[in-house]
């Protein structure tokens, strides 16, 4: 555990690092950088930060490696201590108890069951200390950038820890006595084994197919009840973090047309966030009327690609305002910005196939009712259909 904890002011280094290296080493214009009285120009001190880094996530895996080692073994060693204590138990018993009971009821309570206690026994005190450490490290680090910020995120935890273990305390019980059902099934089955002739000679597989339909139907509803219980616990810790799904319309949505032609394109105080709280575009504004040429301007790092991208559609921002027009851009479906708006980046794929299939992808937007309608036309209809 303390070997755990140990990882957590590493977990805050490689948060701060990534900003450094950003605001500082890339962006920063403030060069040499003093360092334990070593002056160090922006790439030899961008190349400092990005070793220190890297460092940092070695060193982090390697204790995280022996911390994982280390409590495992603890847990297999008192599982197997464990055993022993259940087998030494049990020969402790008058032999006269043995008589009613379930040979592989025993065997299964000793190996299988217990089984799952070891993982338990291991991360019993680890688990717990190393994701409240992490989320405290986090939410501090969130603190230290916005405070409104870890506000927001930390707002629903009290009704999280309220409920939680209301909702798990039920899951345990469903649990054992789902494990109670699954004992009493393999005693039924242990009995079955062993008075196959009985049955057979009285004529009473049907009375036993009932009774074993009955018992996993049980098991069944164990189950049943058990998941419902654990979606509901998984949907109230869904909350706290932003949502990125768009919504389904902007895909299905068929397109309009809109006439954008001598339209001013208009972006106010937009702020692009990136998921580690950096801001390559932090409160951009600009005014242009269509059509025209323009040209951003800027260094690497300096946020030009991805305000390209947000004008592209391609990025959505976090705040702030994009209109063409009287129309807010960032509400409009793929249907219309798809075929209005084209973007060639760095970062453009081009699938898999011939040069054929990559020049006419963007003409594959609606399949049709024949199937020949969407197929990708011979070479010999390409340029018709690209006109």
């Amino acid at each position: 555990m303390l070997m755990s904890i140990g990882i957590l002011p590493l977990l805050y280094a490689t948060l701060e690092l990534p900003k450094t290296i950003v605001n500082q080493a890339i962006e920063g214009t403030q060069f040499p950088q003093l360092i334990l009285g070593w002056e160090f120009e922006q790439i030899p001190f961008l190349l400092l930060l990005c070793g220190i880094f890297l460092a940092l996530v070695i060193l982090s895996g390697v204790i995280k490696y022996f911390s994982s080692t280390f409590r495992y073994r603890v847990g297999d060693r008192l599982l197997r201590r464990l055993r022993y204590d259940l087998i030494e138990r049990l020969l402790r018993f008058p032999s006269a108890d043995f008589r009613n009971l379930s040979s592989g009821q025993v065997v299964s309570m000793i190996t299988a069951e217990t089984s799952n206690l070891g993982f338990f026994i291991a991360e019993a005190f680890a688990v717990p200390a190393i994701a409240i450490g992490t989320l405290s490290t986090i939410v501090l680090f969130m603190f230290m950038q916005n405070w409104i910020m870890g506000v927001a995120a930390i707002a629903l935890y009290p009704l999280q820890i309220y409920l939680i273990p209301k909702i798990q305390s039920k899951i345990n019980s469903l649990q054992r006595q789902e494990v109670q059902a699954m004992r009493d099934i393999s005693q039924r089955l242990t009995d079955v084994v062993a008075g196959a002739s009985e049955i057979h000679g009285n004529d009473t597989a049907q009375y036993e197919l009932a009774d074993f339909s009955q018992r996993l139907g049980t098991v069944f509803g164990f189950r049943v009840q058990m998941s419902s219980k654990r979606y509901i616990a998984n949907v109230i810790n869904q909350f706290f973090a932003r949502s990125t799904l768009l919504e389904k319309s902007m895909i299905e949505a068929e397109p309009v047309a809109y006439d954008f032609s001598d339209k001013p394109l208009v972006a106010s105080n937009v702020v692009l966030e990136k998921e580690e709280g950096h801001r390559p575009v932090d409160g951009a504004s600009l005014t242009l009327t269509l059509p025209t040429h323009a040209v951003i301007r800027g260094s690497g790092g300096s946020g030009r690609e991805e305000f390209a991208r947000l004008l592209a559609r391609q990025e959505y921002m976090r705040s702030g305002t994009l209109s063409l027009g009287n129309v807010d851009l960032t509400t409009l479906p793929d249907s219309v910005t798809g075929r209005c708006i084209g973007y060639v980046g760095h970062h453009t794929h081009l699938g898999s196939g011939s040069l054929r299939d990559v020049l006419v992808y963007p003409l594959l937007r609606r399949p049709g009712s024949d199937p020949q309608d969407h197929a990708v036309p011979p070479l010999n209809q390409t340029r018709t259909l690209a006109e």
